[in-house]
């Protein structure tokens, strides 16, 4: 914490990586266990992100269209639209978030039927806060590194610099 604000992820004190804000990343967690999905989200608020949670997938698909996030956590096995039926829906709408889906099994995504789905990240249970916390480090890192290798170029380093009057 510093200056009464809490660090950004994966920052030292003082310093921020050049490819995240001062805003902290927000990611929405998607889960029908109340008590770790309130556990999980604590200790990524005490970790400097924004967590928002739901409880199933209709929930989420909702929060996914008034809101704004840098990551999706799903749980597979929920009520109602599944955590692969919910990005199902992120992918057909082209939203390029990147998802980390909690499976107990070893899913058969291999199929062209899921082709969308490789993309995803897995996390399977059991699995510690430590796990956790690590993957999604990482996949904020990778998707934060290549948005900035594909991004434009600000239109004013092109341009001359303008003699002074």
């Amino acid at each position: 914490m510093q200056n009464g604000k809490p660090l950004n992820p994966g920052s030292r004190a003082g310093t921020s990586p050049p490819w995240q804000t001062d805003a902290p990343w927000r990611i929405l967690m998607v889960d029908d266990d109340f008590h770790l999905s309130r556990l999980n989200a604590e200790m990524l608020r005490w970790h400097g992100y924004e967590v928002s949670t739901v409880n199933d997938g209709e929930a989420g698909w909702e929060k996914l269209q008034t809101n704004r996030y840098h990551l999706l956590i799903t749980q597979n096995d929920l009520p109602g639209l599944s955590g692969i039926g919910l990005v199902k829906k992120l992918r057909s709408a082209c939203m390029p978030l990147p998802v980390i889906v909690v499976t107990e099994a070893l899913p058969n995504w291999k199929s062209p039927e899921y082709s969308w789905l490789l993309k995803a990240t897995k996390l399977f249970k059991p699995y510690g806060f430590d796990e956790l916390l690590c993957l999604v480090k990482r996949v904020l890192h990778d998707t934060a590194s290549a948005r900035a290798a594909i991004a434009p170029r600000p239109r004013w380093q092109g341009q001359p610099l303008l003699k002074r009057l």
